[in-house]
């Protein structure tokens, strides 16, 4: 007959008990949750009471000619709320302007509100909400600010992606907005650099809009732009190599700049053949009449590149992928990027679709198929993206180390580190977690996430 222990046996009561070692652990892990909690604290505590802040918000509200005179509905809560209501999620939610109110009631109590006055001062509020998105991108865009790119990218001051993505309306904005593939839309515009781990410059305009018309940047001297072939410009290429910035996009099928020079698999250069009177020839002409470049490798070439007024020599690669040869025009330096290197950092551009998910899923900007009112409209764009920077804020600040950190949990014998909270180390294995191992810091929530807690 096997043996029973009795209840409240001794030797039940001292296995039951943690070891030393996991209540070191689990001490640990409280003061590194405590840590996380005081940082995110202070920093919203700070933002709120120099940029959000109620009071500065109708001031700034009459400086815009916003808030003419004084009224019932306090405009700087009306702010704050809708700036929260992107980032509420629940199952009985009735849309984003109900949201905002439902915010608004919790946060003034003191004064009866009806639904429409509060729509009309939101109406009003996305000129304050514009004006905000505005400093608060100016802000992102002082690089000196932030910690410097790690890996390859540390080459550059810092890496700036563009490119745009759009969104359904309701059809009575298409006189205003009108879309390409729909009745209505709205497309944002958007700089996102990776330094700052947020967009430094967003435009809205109506989805039938080209991409490249809105694409003006300041040029950063020794940042490196990554854009796609919605943007080519060769006079836009060649202004932002004159200025000093580096920059990666793809060549155009048509496209047949003119070859200076070669270089063979050692860095070898070679001049490339002359046409006749000694002119320089085409791509497709210097590729068929050298043998040295059509083993079907790897190619790096000097082209001239001719704009109105100027022409520069920049550098034009090619790499086989998946059985098709891509080209990339680029004026990276040779010596410390192979065409290998090119085109993964090329890939890096994956980044800023990651933002527009956030965007769409996590800020609820894509709740907007039922606003037909264009000033709401703006107010609900504008603050998903307020909304985006101050949850990047409280990643950012939650994640970041403190300066003391605590001593690493101590794994049993004979077990796997045990699965837990782990803030000071959540940067070990970023493409884990949806993202390029070329970025510096994480991004917010991804779907990719979400699909790993369902794996």
């Amino acid at each position: 007959m096997p043996y029973r222990f009795k209840k409240g046996s001794a030797s039940l009561a001292s296995d039951s008990r943690p070891s030393p070692p996991a209540r070191r652990d689990r001490d640990a892990l409280a003061a590194l949750e405590r840590a996380a909690e005081q940082r995110v604290a202070l920093a919203l505590t700070e933002r709120f009471a120099w940029f959000l802040a109620p009071v500065r918000l109708n001031a700034l509200a009459e400086d815009l000619r916003v808030l003419q005179r004084n009224r019932a509905l306090d405009l700087g809560l009306v702010v704050i709320s809708v700036i929260l209501s992107a980032l509420s999620r629940s199952s009985d939610t009735e849309g984003r302007v109900r949201d905002a109110f439902a915010i608004y009631r919790q946060i003034d109590t003191a004064v009866d509100v009806t639904d429409e006055a509060f729509r009309k001062a939101m109406g009003r509020s996305a000129v304050v909400l514009q004006h905000l998105l505005q400093r608060w991108m100016r802000e992102l865009a002082k690089v000196e600010a932030w910690a410097p790119l790690r890996g390859r990218l540390a080459f550059f001051k810092d890496l700036l992606l563009t490119d745009s993505t759009c969104f359904k309306l309701a059809r009575a904005l298409v006189a205003v907005l009108p879309g390409s593939g729909s009745a209505a839309a709205l497309k944002l515009h958007a700089i996102y650099s990776v330094r700052a781990d947020g967009p430094v410059s967003v435009e809205a305009t109506a989805g039938r809009e080209h991409d490249s018309p809105h694409f003006r940047p300041a040029w950063v001297a020794g940042a490196l732009y990554l854009w796609d072939l919605g943007y080519n410009d060769y006079e836009r290429l060649l202004e932002a190599h004159l200025a000093g910035a580096f920059l990666v996009q793809r060549l155009k099928d048509k496209a047949n700049p003119r070859v200076l020079a070669w270089y063979d698999a050692q860095g070898v250069r070679h001049a490339a053949p002359r046409g006749p009177r000694g002119a320089l020839a085409r791509l497709d002409e210097t590729l068929a009449a050298t043998v040295a470049l059509q083993g079907g490798g790897a190619l790096d070439l000097d082209v001239v590149l001719e704009g109105e007024d100027v022409a520069s020599i920049l550098r034009v690669v090619c790499v086989p992928t998946d059985g098709q040869d891509r080209y990339y025009l680029t004026n990276l330096p040779r010596e410390h990027f192979t065409p290998f290197d090119v085109a993964e950092i090329y890939g890096a551009r994956w980044e800023v679709e990651l933002l527009f998910k956030d965007w769409q899923g996590g800020c609820r900007i894509d709740e907007v198929a039922r606003l037909s009112n264009l000033d709401t409209l703006r107010a609900v764009i504008y603050s998903g993206v307020l909304a985006h920077l101050l949850a990047r804020e409280v990643t950012r600040v939650g994640s970041t180390p403190s300066d003391t950190p605590a001593d690493p949990p101590t794994p049993r014998p004979g077990h796997p580190p045990r699965r837990g909270r782990r803030l000071a180390t959540r940067r070990e294995r970023p493409e884990r977690r949806g993202l390029s191992p070329l970025s510096r810091s994480p991004l917010a929530p991804s779907p990719w996430r979400r699909w790993r807690r369902w794996r």
